[in-house]
């Protein structure tokens, strides 16, 4: 044998000569939901390769206080989203009482008709309104919704006459409500009907 040659190596008994690196046993389990992995790769000069499982995010449970309190401002949301339509709603259909209006009023001295001439802007209401043998006043109110406010003052012989009245719209062309007297002349209710 040549002296230059390098002698052979010896193994124990049951080793092999190029052992393999054993896999390791930490492996995930397998599940009926796959998740996502990537994948290690060892040195070529092993050729074994790994799997790294990466669970994804859990989604949220409905029982969660994040959740809940998700759900309740979702709820509160939609709710005042709705009420804001509605009161909107509501407003565009009474909006405008502008107009002639006929108001018959039952007072202690019978049955009257007045003619009011209404004129709104915004929620300012302004006009005129002339009683029967009482002559034609100014007022002034304001209508919010569907709510209708005004005042005025009639002359009774010298005397100022302060009268507030406040209604409700039926609808487009009716209203009906109560007018108020100062003192103790009372009130009384009235109804109007809007003159095509």
């Amino acid at each position: 044998m040549d002296a230059r040659q390098a002698p052979a190596r010896t193994y124990a008994p049951g080793q092999r000569a190029n052992p393999s690196p054993e896999p390791p046993d930490s492996f995930p389990k397998a599940t009926n939901n796959p998740i996502p992995s990537i994948r290690l790769k060892r040195p070529s000069n092993f050729g074994v390769e790994y799997k790294a499982a990466i669970a994804p995010e859990p989604l949220p449970n409905s029982n969660t206080p994040m959740f809940a309190s998700n759900s309740r401002r979702l709820i509160v949301s939609a709710a005042l989203l709705f009420t804001a339509v509605s009161v909107a709603a509501a407003q565009h259909v009474f909006a405008d009482v502008s107009g002639t209006w006929i108001v018959s009023a039952q007072s202690p001295q019978g049955a009257s008709e007045s003619t009011a001439v209404l004129e709104q802007k915004g929620t300012a209401l302004t006009g005129t309104i002339t009683v029967p043998e009482m002559g034609t006043a100014k007022l002034t109110g304001t209508v919010k919704g569907d709510t209708v406010q005004f005042s005025f003052s009639l002359d009774m012989q010298g005397t100022a006459l302060p009268v507030n009245v406040g209604g409700v719209i039926k609808d487009k062309d009716n209203m009906s409500g109560t007018i108020f007297l100062q003192g103790d002349m009372g009130n009384f209710p009235f109804t109007a009907k809007r003159k095509p």
